[in-house]
C-alpha cells in the first residue's frame, strides 16, 4: 500500500483509540505521521496503542511552552492533515484551533473528533471517556435481547465501538476531503463527534417500525413481549435464552466441548445446507415445504407453515430442529465443523477468545493480524490493515516509534521547509466532497450496503443494483433495507439475461465505483472481474468486501461468513458474554456497519489515488 498516499503529511495530536486510530490508517497507506505526545509519552499505556502508532513517526511536546509550541504551528502548517480528539474548545485554547490553522494553511484538513458535539449544550464540556460516551448514548442499556430477558440491564461491554465507528468515518471523511481537494485546492475542518459515530453505528437498534409485522418477530422478541404483558420478571437463565434463540442462529457445544454458531436464518439455501451437513435433511425434507419468502402470510401452505428461507423459525419447528442439530454437532469436533462446513459454502464458525484469533493460523497467513516490531515490547501481534489495494496490504514488520524518537529529523525538516500552503478562495461555497462520483452497488445484507451508504453522505450517486429473486428473505432485505438504502436509487435486473447485461454494461460506462460483497470466484462468472471491467471503463474501480479475505491468502480466504461468524472467531462473543456462556455482541450490525464504513474508506482512498 506503500505510495497511494505519499506526499501527504499528517499530524496526529489524538490519545487513546479514535484520534490515532485514524493516522494508523492513513499511515497503512503510505501517509507521512508526526504523532505529537506530550512530555511522559502517551496517555494510554497499552500494547494496543502501541499498535495504533506503526508507521508513524513521533515527537514530544509540551504545548505550553513556547518553543514547542511554536514547534506544533509550524507542523500545522506544514502539514495536510491535521488529527485531534480533545473536547470542543482545548485545541483554540492552546492556540492551535481549526480556524487558525485553516487561516495560515488553507488547504488543511483538520478533523476533530470530540466526545460530543461542539454544539451539544449538554454534554459539550463533559470529560467524554469510551464509557462515558457509551453510558450517555444508551448503549449500555440496549445490550440485546438475551440481556433483557435474564434481567442484566444496564450491561457494560468492553468492545470500544464508539471510537471504532468514529475513527472509521473520520478516516473516510478525510480520504473523501483529500480527493476533492484535488479538483478545488481547498482544505475542510470537520468534526465528527464520537457520540454521534457511535448511534450512526447502532441506527438498527434505534429504528422503530410502525406496524412491524408479527412474522418478523423472533421467539425472543415474543417473549419480551409476553412478559411485559403478563408483568413476569426477566429472569431467564443462559440455557433458557438460548431455547429461544433460532435454531439458525444460535451456538452449539460439540464433541470437543467447543461452541460452533450456525448463520443461515435468512437465506434461501443455507439452511437446508446446513441440515444436509449436518446429515438430517432427509429426516425433514418431505415435512418442509420451500417456497417463496416474499409470499404474504396469507399465502403461506397450511403445512408447516413457514419456509425455512425465512427467519424466524416458529416455536414448533424451532424446538425440533434445535434438538436434532444440537445432537448432531456433539459428533465432530468444533473445529472440523468449521472445515465442513467453509468447504460447502455454508456460513458458520467455531467460537474463538481473541487470544485464539490473534495466534490462528488463518489470521497471521492472511495478513489479517500483522506481526510488528516495538522498541520497547519487542515482538507484537496486532490488528492488519482495514483496506487495501489487491496484492498491496501486508503491514508486518512496520516500525512502531520510540518516544520522541524522530525529534532530530522532525525539527531539522521544518527549518529546511519550503512547503507554501495554497490559496483557499472562500467566496463560492464547496460542494459535498464526492457529488460528481456515481457507485453501483451490488451488495445484500448490511455490510455491502453499508460501504455506499456511507458515500452517499458525502454526495456520492447511488444506484443499487438487486437480483429480481433475492436470496435474502424480506426481514433482511426490507428491514434493514430501510436503514441502509437511504439516499440510493435502486433497480431489479437479472444481470445473467441477454437484456440484464445489456443494462449492466450500460450502466458500468457510467459508473466510477462497483461495491461487491461476496466470493472473489463469482466475479468472472458475473462479467465483473477486473480484466472484463477495464474493456468497458478504464477507470472503473471495483471495491470488494468479504468475510475473512486478507491482503494475502489464507486458508479460510474463501469461507462465507456474516458478522455473526466474524464475531464468534474473533473472540468478540466471549469478551461480551464469556467462554462458557458466549452471546453475540448485542447490536444489530455490530461488525457489519464497521465493516462496511471500512469499505467505504477504501474506496475514498482508491478515488484519491485515481484523481491524483
Amino acid at each position: 500500500m506503500s505510495g497511494v498516499l505519499e506526499g501527504i503529511r499528517v499530524i496526529d495530536f489524538g490519545q487513546f483509540v479514535a484520534g490515532p486510530a485514524v493516522a494508523m490508517m492513513l499511515a497503512d497507506f503510505g501517509a507521512d505521521v508526526v504523532r505529537i505526545d506530550p512530555p511522559g509519552g502517551r496517555r494510554w499505556k497499552s500494547p494496543a496503542a502501541r499498535v495504533l502508532d506503526r508507521s508513524k513517526r513521533s515527537i514530544v511536546l509540551d504545548l505550553k511552552l513556547p518553543t514547542d509550541l511554536e514547534t506544533a504551528r509550524q507542523l500545522v502548517e506544514s502539514a495536510d492533515v491535521v488529527i485531534e480528539n480533545f473536547r470542543p474548545g482545548v485545541m483554540a485554547r492552546l492556540g492551535l484551533g481549526r480556524n487558525w490553522a485553516r487561516l495560515v494553511n488553507p488547504r488543511l484538513i483538520y478533523l476533530s473528533l470530540p466526545g460530543f458535539a461542539s454544539n451539544d449544550a449538554e454534554f459539550a464540556n463533559v470529560q467524554a471517556w469510551e464509557a462515558v460516551i457509551a453510558a450517555a448514548s444508551g448503549q449500555f442499556t440496549d445490550m440485546g435481547l438475551n440481556r433483557v430477558l435474564m434481567g442484566i440491564n444496564p450491561s457494560f461491554s468492553p468492545v470500544t465501538l464508539a471510537s471504532a465507528y468514529a475513527a472509521l468515518f473520520g478516516a473516510t471523511a478525510i480520504a473523501s476531503a483529500l480527493y476533492a481537494r484535488e479538483k478545488t485546492g481547498r482544505g475542510d475542518a470537520i468534526e465528527a463527534p464520537i457520540a454521534a459515530c457511535l448511534l450512526e453505528g447502532l441506527a438498527y437498534n434505534a429504528m422503530h417500525v410502525e406496524d412491524y409485522p408479527e412474522r418478523y418477530k423472533s421467539l425472543r422478541e415474543r417473549e419480551l413481549e409476553r412478559r411485559l404483558a403478563a408483568a413476569e420478571p426477566m429472569n431467564l437463565s443462559y440455557d433458557e435464552c438460548q431455547s429461544f434463540c433460532d435454531p439458525f442462529y444460535r451456538v452449539y457445544r460439540c464433541a470437543d466441548g467447543r461452541f460452533f454458531y450456525p448463520v443461515a436464518g435468512s437465506h434461501a439455501t443455507h439452511s437446508q445446507l446446513i441440515l444436509e451437513l449436518l446429515g438430517l435433511w432427509d429426516e425433514f425434507k418431505d415435512e418442509l415445504v420451500v417456497f417463496d419468502a416474499f409470499l404474504d402470510t396469507s399465502e403461506w401452505p397450511e403445512k408447516p407453515g413457514w419456509t425455512m428461507s425465512n427467519y424466524p423459525a416458529p416455536k414448533p419447528w424451532a424446538d425440533r430442529l434445535s434438538v436434532r442439530m444440537a445432537e448432531a454437532f456433539r459428533m465432530r469436533p468444533a473445529a472440523e465443523w468449521e472445515d465442513v462446513f467453509g468447504n460447502n459454502r455454508a456460513p458458520g464458525a467455531m467460537v474463538r477468545t481473541t487470544a485464539e484469533w490473534l495466534a490462528s493460523d488463518h489470521a497471521r497467513t492472511s495478513g489479517l493480524i500483522a506481526r510488528l516490531e516495538d522498541p520497547e515490547l519487542g515482538e507484537l501481534y496486532g490488528m492488519g490493515p482495514l483496506a487495501w489495494f489487491d496484492g498491496e496490504g501486508d503491514v508486518s514488520g512496520k516500525r512502531i516509534p520510540d518516544m520522541d524518537g524522530d525529534r532530530a529529523a522532525i525539527l531539522a525538516e521544518l527549518s529546511g521547509s519550503d512547503r507554501e500552503p495554497g490559496r483557499d478562495d472562500e467566496a463560492k461555497p464547496a460542494d459535498p466532497w464526492l457529488t460528481d462520483i456515481r457507485i453501483l452497488d451490488l451488495c445484500n445484507v448490511l455490510a455491502g450496503p453499508q460501504m455506499s451508504s456511507t458515500l452517499v453522505r458525502f454526495g456520492a450517486n447511488v444506484v443499487a443494483l438487486g437480483p429480481i429473486h433475492s436470496s435474502m428473505d424480506p426481514w433482511n432485505t426490507v428491514i434493514y433495507g430501510l436503514q441502509v438504502n437511504q439516499g440510493k436509487r435502486s433497480a431489479l435486473v437479472d444481470i445473467k439475461s441477454v437484456e440484464g447485461r445489456k443494462i449492466l454494461n450500460h450502466l458500468l460506462k457510467q459508473t466510477d465505483i462497483i461495491t461487491y460483497n461476496g466470493p472473489g470466484r463469482q466475479l468472472e462468472a458475473l462479467g465483473l472481474d477486473p480484466p472484463h471491467l477495464k474493456t468497458i471503463n478504464p477507470g472503473i474501480l471495483l471495491c470488494k468486501l468479504d468475510c475473512y479475505g486478507g491482503p494475502r491468502p489464507g486458508p479460510r480466504s474463501h469461507h462465507l461468513g456474516y458478522d455473526d461468524t466474524t464475531q464468534a472467531s474473533t473472540g468478540v462473543m466471549t469478551r461480551f458474554g464469556g467462554t462458557e456462556t458466549p452471546e453475540e455482541h448485542a447490536h444489530m450490525g455490530t461488525i457489519d456497519v464497521l465493516g462496511g464504513i471500512a469499505g467505504a474508506f477504501g474506496a475514498a482512498v482508491a478515488l484519491f489515488q485515481r484523481a491524483r
